[in-house]
């Protein structure tokens, strides 16, 4: 048996490599058991409905006559909820790895079980620091946006540096914000 990883330790960006890749050599099985039953329900939904919309999307695209405006709009709905159960197949998909990571530094059982009762009691919070990061980005790229179209209709030639300072200002409020979901987590101290 190998010998367990201690995840706290300092290392240089070789080992970093070599300890991830024994972490995941010596406990691949349950992880990805864990996130096979645990996201995989999530993403396969997701999947399924996105084929079959894009399926609808290149026969009607082929048809002759105009699609029904009926099934257009039900279709836009079934692409809204698949966007949704995908997101959600995405965050509950790195949540399970992150439980999964509490409990082997904590010396807790790592069965799917486990991981599934972490992951619903961290469900909620993460999806709050997600919509509050969208809010966030959008909110700062409407104030920037609204500062650059002034800016240019006054005739400004800064265009290229403007808005690669506007796509740094927009991005820079959900590394703020993420970066709290990690600090709100009292039970992985930094």
């Amino acid at each position: 048996m190998q010998q367990k990883i201690n995840f706290r330790q300092s290392r240089d960006l070789g080992d970093i490599i070599s300890v991830t890749f024994s972490f995941l050599t010596a406990n691949i099985k349950p992880l990805l058991r864990a996130i096979l039953f645990i996201s995989g329900p999530f993403i396969l939904l997701g999947g399924i409905g996105f084929g079959l919309y894009y399926s609808f999307l290149m026969s009607s695209a082929m048809g002759v006559g105009g699609p029904d405006l009926f099934m257009v709009q039900s279709m836009g709905l079934q692409f809204g909820l698949m966007y949704l159960i995908l997101i959600a197949g995405s965050l509950v998909f790195f949540l399970t790895i992150y439980e999964f990571i509490y409990l082997y530094i904590n010396d807790l059982d790592t069965s799917v079980g486990e991981v599934w009762k972490g992951v619903m009691k961290r469900f909620f919070l993460a999806l709050k620091v997600i919509l509050g990061s969208i809010f966030l980005m959008g909110l700062t790229s409407a104030v920037i946006g609204g500062l650059l179209f002034q800016l240019f209709s006054t005739g400004g030639s800064l265009g290229f540096f403007l808005g690669f300072i506007s796509v740094v200002l927009s991005i820079t409020p959900f590394f703020l914000y993420s970066h709290y979901f990690v600090i709100v987590d009292e039970r992985l101290p930094l």
